[in-house]
């Protein structure tokens, strides 16, 4: 009967991201550098889906309608001092 399950009773699919980034520091005075910065954001492109729907009266009850966005790419230039 709905209602009865413990917390938790339903899961969702399965998350992995795995996020990369590389830098490069040069040094233009003593205390002043210039950073060049490379981000990968979910580096190896896998899939995530977001919750099924978990709505009893819609019409698409259990289903999975969207997945979260695709890799993300980021360079940047970074002035420290």
């Amino acid at each position: 009967m709905f209602g009865d399950d413990g917390r938790n009773a339903v899961q969702g699919p399965d998350y992995v991201n795995w996020d990369f980034s590389a830098f490069k520091n040069i040094r233009l005075m003593e205390s002043k550098e210039l950073q060049f910065r490379g981000e990968l954001f979910n580096a190896l492109n896998h899939v995530n889906f977001r919750l099924l729907v978990s709505d009893i009266e819609s019409p698409t009850f259990g289903q999975i309608q969207q997945d979260i966005g695709p890799r993300v790419i980021q360079v940047a230039l970074k002035f420290l001092f």
